[in-house]
């Protein structure tokens, strides 16, 4: 992945979602490889982006975002916050 090439946060913010949109529109589909995301090359933008099942074969225009690296950051994030909630116990 050339994140040198485009705006990584636009790329990861469209790749997931895309995945989040499937995952909700199909909870019982398989689970994806990961993404592609298309840049429209002369405005420099993210267009159109397409879930995938295999290693996809990419144009030049394209970028691929494996799930791992879209999921983790939710998961990292939901974890904590769950956690955080101390039960104080009162004193005998």
């Amino acid at each position: 992945m050339r994140l040198d090439r485009v705006n990584s946060r636009e790329l990861f913010a469209s790749a997931r979602s895309v995945v989040f949109r499937h995952m909700e529109n199909c909870p019982d589909g398989p689970e994806p490889l990961g993404v592609v995301v298309a840049a429209d090359s002369e405005r420099g933008t993210l267009t159109r982006g397409r879930v995938v099942f295999s290693v996809p074969v990419l144009l030049p225009d394209e970028q691929f975002v494996p799930l791992e690296l879209l999921l983790a950051r939710s998961q990292r994030y939901s974890g904590p916050r769950r956690s955080r909630l101390q039960v104080s116990r009162p004193a005998r």
